[in-house]
């Protein structure tokens, strides 16, 4: 090897830093990281930046600009942390940042052997970091608790809204327009009634001549059901056969999405998408979608079941942005949701 390439890639491996990003364990969370991701790339524009997520979101950062490895790694068991621990202390890595309070993922980081450990100084944790950073005395929204963490170490600016890119997928065969309906959640009480999902549908396909399509886990197939069997048109489910690109290409070409607070209306929304955003018992001012001019929330603190089909469908009529997406996408009368088949994306 010629001595002065040696020599350059020596200096140019100073130069790089190694960043590990230890992330929530959450979709909406995980998304609401994605600024803070971007002002570490800005900051640090020659570093190869890493980002610890759980294994079910393996594929959630992988194309995204600012992330140039995502490692899905799960830390349940004693098995799963050795195994984490063992990557984390080959890797090498310059620069750990907690954006989780665990006690634990900061003991994981200092016994690696990662020289500087960046986090809140939550849970009796303060030892296990190199710059611990005062937590927040106030009630935060969650991606402003995580820019705080970045700011109170120098890093700024920090943009205070998310943005998805969505890699390019044919979805030329679903039948457009279409609205997406995301009836799923991880809590009851967060799910807006499957009957009301009906009657919304009921009257978006009467005014717009709208296609339905419904997405979510595989375990929503029961809330898919539901909304179908009383839906004047049939919709299009796709329960349980979307992946995290696919996804994102549904959502974005969506002249509208209809969904509670989950993770996946965050996703919507990060992709650009109209949203109407239903909450009930949760507070958006703690947890609500941070995009830029592209959603409604809607907020019933009372409970869902006080929230009417009658409501959200006056708030999607009068939207100008879908009416705009609409005349975009007008309806082609070649294809139909009755004939449309999961093989044809």
């Amino acid at each position: 090897m010629d001595p002065t390439n040696a020599k350059e890639i020596k200096k140019m491996e100073k130069i790089m830093e190694k960043i590990v990003v230890y992330n929530l364990n959450w979709l909406g969370d995980i998304l609401f990281s994605i600024p803070n991701l971007k002002a570490l790339k800005n900051h640090y524009p020659q570093c190869h930046l890493s980002c610890i997520v759980p294994p079910q979101y393996a594929q959630l950062l992988s194309h995204q600009p600012w992330v140039d490895q995502t490692l899905a790694l799960s830390d349940k068991t004693i098995l799963d942390k050795f195994r984490l621990w063992k990557i984390l202390k080959k890797e090498h890595w310059d620069m750990g940042f907690l954006f989780h309070r665990s006690k634990t993922r900061a003991r994981l980081l200092k016994w690696a052997g990662i020289p500087k450990r960046i986090g809140h100084n939550t849970k009796g944790r303060t030892h296990l970091l190199t710059h611990a950073i005062e937590s927040p005395n106030t009630s935060l929204h969650k991606m402003d608790h995580l820019i705080h963490l970045l700011e109170n170490f120098g890093i700024h600016p920090i943009q205070r809204h998310y943005e998805y890119h969505v890699t390019p997928m044919d979805t030329s065969s679903l039948p457009k327009p279409y609205m997406v309906f995301h009836p799923g959640s991880n809590w009851t009480p967060k799910r807006w009634p499957t009957a009301y999902f009906s009657e919304l549908g009921n009257l978006l396909q009467k005014q717009f001549k709208v296609h339905i399509v419904i997405t979510g886990l595989k375990e929503d197939k029961i809330l898919a059901q539901n909304i179908s069997q009383n839906l004047h048109e049939k919709p299009i489910d796709l329960t349980g056969k979307t992946s995290f690109p696919l996804l994102s290409n549904i959502f974005h070409e969506a002249s509208c999405v209809i969904a509670g607070d989950t993770g996946p209306m965050h996703l919507a929304v990060a992709c650009g998408a109209p949203v109407i955003s239903l909450y009930g018992p949760t507070s958006p001012l703690l947890n609500g979608p941070r995009g830029l001019n592209n959603f409604k929330v809607i907020w019933e603190p009372a409970g869902l079941k006080n929230l009417t089909p009658q409501k959200v469908f006056k708030e999607i009529a009068e939207w100008e942005t879908v009416q705009k997406r609409q005349r975009l996408r007008g309806r082609d009368p070649s294809l139909s949701s009755a004939s449309f088949r999961m093989t044809d994306l």
